[in-house]
């Protein structure tokens, strides 16, 4: 843009030049038939007002262009001027009011404020260009040291993504061993609690059993047993033998006792018998034993 100084110097009143320099362009509408008469009638009065402006040496300043002073700007109006039906450029009909030179100073005086303002820009560009190649290393190194840290995060994660699913198999594990160690638990003292129960009710029924009579037989039945059995051992061998030799001892002892007594009281000995079918026991017990079943317990042993 034009500052209000320049403009002012612009348009201020210089020396026009010699009749060499044209008249600045003026739009030339197509008048109708209608003012072909009034129209020529203006034309010879503007051509003389022409003429008297080129006398001067002098151009008035644009700021006192007076559009109804006809010696200083020459225009043709049509009757009904119109810029919306395309009778005149607005932009070239403004134009025509300013000299040529006047013009031209304008053009070139913005191409040069357009000019300056281009190097005054680019300047400014190009004084930016190390801040901006500064703010561009600064912004790649920046990028670079965000995918290290991105990278070191990422390893990091992938670590304690590692570590989370080994806390979780850990956790799996022990939550397995704990479940497995509760349900032995249990089954151990259901176990001890059926031992128990099993205890309790096998001392009942051998306390039933002891108590009953049929205890007793099986006891005897089973002692026979066992004594049979063990006699076939070489320890029951020699224990019934010790024990045989000592019943004997004590029988023939015994005997000799009864038969002294039968001898005092004057009884015959016993004849000698070969057959033990047919031999007499009794011989050999008292009269008080032999009353008292002693002879038949020892017959049926």
């Amino acid at each position: 843009m034009i500052s209000a100084a320049d403009r002012k110097k612009l348009f201020k009143s210089k020396p026009r030049a010699e009749s060499s320099q044209a008249q600045p362009p003026l739009p030339t509408p197509t008048p109708s038939a209608e003012c072909t008469q009034p129209n020529k009638k203006l034309k010879d009065v503007c051509s003389a007002r022409e003429a008297a402006s080129l006398s001067r040496t002098k151009s008035t300043s644009s700021r006192s262009v007076d559009c109804g002073k006809k010696a200083f700007v020459k225009v043709a109006f049509p009757p009904k001027p119109s810029f919306l039906h395309g009778d005149y450029e607005p932009r070239r009909f403004l134009q025509s009011f300013i000299p040529s030179p006047d013009r031209i100073e304008i053009c070139s005086a913005a191409t040069e404020d357009l000019a300056s303002t281009l190097m005054l820009e680019l300047g400014s560009a190009a004084m930016r260009v190390p801040e901006m190649v500064e703010l561009l290393e600064w912004y790649v190194a920046d990028k670079v040291k965000g995918e290290e840290e991105l990278q070191r995060l990422q390893g990091h994660v992938a670590d304690l993504e590692g570590k989370l699913a080994e806390a979780e198999e850990r956790a799996r594990a022990s939550e397995q061993a704990r479940i497995a160690a509760e349900e032995k638990a249990y089954l151990d003292g259901l176990g001890c609690y059926k031992a128990r129960h099993l205890e309790e009710e096998s001392e009942h029924a051998i306390e039933a059993f002891q108590t009953s009579p049929a205890f007793e037989e099986a006891a005897l039945s089973r002692m026979d047993n066992l004594l049979k059995i063990w006699a076939q051992t070489p320890d029951g061998k020699r224990l019934l033998i010790k024990e045989g030799q000592a019943n004997y001892s004590l029988g023939l002892h015994r005997a000799q006792e009864v038969f002294l007594e039968q001898i005092r009281d004057g009884k015959e000995l016993p004849k000698p018998c070969e057959n033990p079918k047919e031999f007499d026991s009794s011989i050999y017990y008292s009269e008080d034993e032999d009353a008292a079943g002693g002879g038949e317990d020892t017959a049926g042993i």
